[in-house]
């Protein structure tokens, strides 16, 4: 019986833990679009961004400004 409650109490905090993330990445990813002034997804080949990219930039530490900035400069994380 511990077993399972110490099981079930993992899973509480992995599940919140997969939420704080979902929530941050959708805060990051808003102060990049505003920065922007338009949608974060693109085709790195064409439009020099990518969500991808972006995804990349913010696991790095980077703010939103700093891979503003890359994007703009044409180095974002690849």
């Amino acid at each position: 019986m511990e077993a399972l409650r110490q099981i079930t109490q993992s899973a509480v905090r992995i599940d919140a833990q997969i939420d704080d993330n979902e929530s941050s990445w959708s805060s990051w990813i808003s102060e990049v679009e505003v920065l922007l002034g338009h949608n974060a997804a693109g085709d790195m080949s064409h439009d020099g961004q990518s969500l991808d990219s972006f995804q990349r930039m913010r696991k790095a530490g980077w703010t939103p400004k700093a891979a503003v900035e890359a994007v703009w400069t044409g180095r974002p994380l690849r």
